[in-house]
C-alpha cells in the first residue's frame, strides 16, 4: 500500500519523461539496444494493432486470392482483347486503302459538267414488311420532288486530309472549310410523290434497276489482266488507265445488295466501285457501292455475277437529298 501511493501517475510520468531525456542524449545506439532489451515489455503495447490488423486482413482477403483458373481466365481474355486490337488495325488498314481507291476513282473519270437542285428532306417512315426498305420522304410535288428523281445522302462519303480535285461530282461534292470532301452517294429513287411527301424506294429493294457503270481500281502492285476481244481474236492485256473504261453494268436490288451481271473478260474483282452513269435524273461517278462478290454466272459462260453492298447505311438513313436536275436535256 506504501508504493502504491508512492508511485503516482505524475511521479511515473516525471520518471519516463527523465529516460526519454537519457536515451535521447545517449544516441540512437543505446536506445536501439534498451529497446531490444524490453521489448518484449512493449510488444503488446506498440504492436498490437499491427497484429490485430494483420491477422483480420488475412481471413477477410482470403476470398480475393487468383486462383489458377481465374489466371488462365484472364490470360484468355487479354488474348482476345489482343485480338481485338490487330482486327481493328486491320480495319482502319482496310479504310485507308479504300480511301486510295476512291482516290483513284476520281482520277480515272473524266469531269463533267450537271447543274441540278438538291432538295433536303427526310426519311419520316420505313415499310413494316420484311425484306422491303422503302420509306416515306418528308418533301413532295410542292417543293418540287418528281417521280423518278434519284435520291442521294447527306452525309460525308470521303474523310481525308486534303481536298480532292473537283471530278464528275462536283454537283453534288461540297470541300469544307477544314479542306475534307464531303460526297454524297446514291441510296434510293422517288417512286410515288404527292403534295406534301414521297415514297423513296432504296437500292436493295426488289424492284429497283439502274444503269451502272463498274470503275476498277488499279493497283500496280498486283497487276490485273483482262482480255481484249477483236474481230480476229482475243488477247489479254494489263490493265491501266488507258484501257480502263467503265464497264456497263445493269444493276437489280435483290432485298439486300444490289446484283449485276458483267462480261468475265473485264476481270471485275471485288473492291471495285459502282457508280451512277449519266442519264436524264443524275450525273455520272455518283457512288453506289463497293463489289463484295464475284462468282461465274452458271448459265451464262463467259459472264460474271457480281453482289455490290451498297456505300451508305440504309438502315439507320435519316437525311437525304432529292436530286432535281436543271440541264436542257433533264425532263425539266
Amino acid at each position: 500500500m506504501r508504493l502504491r501511493a508512492r508511485l503516482t501517475k505524475q511521479r511515473l510520468l516525471a520518471i519516463l519523461i527523465c529516460a526519454s531525456v537519457a536515451m535521447t542524449a545517449l544516441g540512437p545506439s543505446v536506445s536501439g539496444e534498451v529497446r531490444t532489451w524490453f521489448h518484449w515489455a512493449l510488444a503488446p503495447l506498440g504492436d498490437a494493432g499491427l497484429y490485430v490488423t494483420t491477422t483480420v486482413k488475412g481471413h477477410v482477403g482470403r476470398g480475393t486470392r487468383i486462383s489458377e483458373e481465374d489466371l488462365l481466365a484472364l490470360r484468355r481474355e487479354r488474348d482476345a482483347l489482343e485480338g481485338a486490337v490487330i482486327e481493328l488495325r486491320r480495319q482502319r488498314d482496310a479504310l485507308r486503302r479504300w480511301y486510295a481507291d476512291i482516290s483513284t476513282i476520281y482520277r480515272s473519270i473524266p469531269p463533267e459538267d450537271f447543274k441540278c437542285e438538291l432538295i433536303p428532306a427526310r426519311v419520316v417512315g420505313r415499310e413494316s414488311l420484311p425484306y422491303v426498305a422503302s420509306g416515306m420522304l418528308n418533301a413532295g410535288s410542292v417543293r418540287g420532288v418528281e417521280e423518278g428523281a434519284m435520291v442521294t445522302t447527306r452525309n460525308v462519303l470521303t474523310d481525308r486530309a486534303k481536298a480532292l480535285a473537283p471530278r464528275p461530282f462536283s454537283a453534288l461534292a461540297t470541300t469544307s472549310g477544314t479542306g475534307r470532301l464531303a460526297t454524297t452517294c446514291l441510296v434510293g429513287r422517288v417512286e410515288k410523290t404527292w403534295a406534301f411527301g414521297a415514297t423513296l424506294r432504296l437500292i436493295t429493294d426488289r424492284g429497283f434497276e439502274i444503269n451502272a457503270l463498274i470503275y476498277r481500281i488499279i493497283d500496280d502492285e498486283h497487276p490485273r489482266m483482262i482480255r481484249v476481244l477483236e474481230p480476229a481474236r482475243a488477247r489479254e492485256e494489263r490493265l491501266t488507265d488507258a484501257n480502263n473504261a467503265g464497264v456497263p453494268a445493269f444493276a437489280r436490288g435483290d432485298g439486300g445488295r444490289l446484283v449485276a451481271q458483267v462480261p468475265a473478260n473485264h476481270n471485275v474483282q471485288p473492291g471495285d466501285m459502282l457508280a451512277t452513269k449519266r442519264d436524264e435524273f443524275l450525273p455520272g461517278g455518283v457512288v453506289i457501292g463497293a463489289i463484295e462478290k464475284v462468282v461465274p454466272d452458271a448459265d451464262h459462260p463467259g459472264f460474271q455475277i457480281v453482289y455490290v453492298e451498297p456505300r451508305s447505311d440504309l438502315e439507320t438513313l435519316r437525311h437525304v437529298y432529292v436530286v432535281v436536275p436543271t440541264w436542257p436535256e433533264s425532263r425539266r
